[in-house]
């Protein structure tokens, strides 16, 4: 993916927020899932406005940033606290 500055800075938020929910996770032990469920989805939505970059590169940029939203989805939620974790 070539892209430009504003999607490879996109792309790497979305890859930093997984290191972000992990941190909060050891730092606290709980956390809220849907806030970065939220701005991965968010960053989605900014990579549909960039403009001068090409739609295949967008499409892979929204690929690889959709992995991350797969990857909140799928944390185990234990009890009904917000402690969540890897299965």
């Amino acid at each position: 993916m070539k892209g430009s500055f504003g999607l490879n800075r996109l792309v790497r938020k979305a890859q930093n927020l997984e290191r972000k929910l992990e941190y909060d996770l050891v730092k606290t032990g709980a956390t809220s899932i849907e806030t970065y469920k939220n701005r991965c989805l968010g960053y989605i939505e900014r990579l549909g406005m960039l403009t001068n970059v090409s739609m295949a590169d967008k499409k892979e940029a929204a690929r690889r940033c959709i992995r991350f939203t797969l990857i909140f989805k799928t944390l185990k939620v234990q009890k009904r606290r917000a402690t969540w974790k890897y299965h």
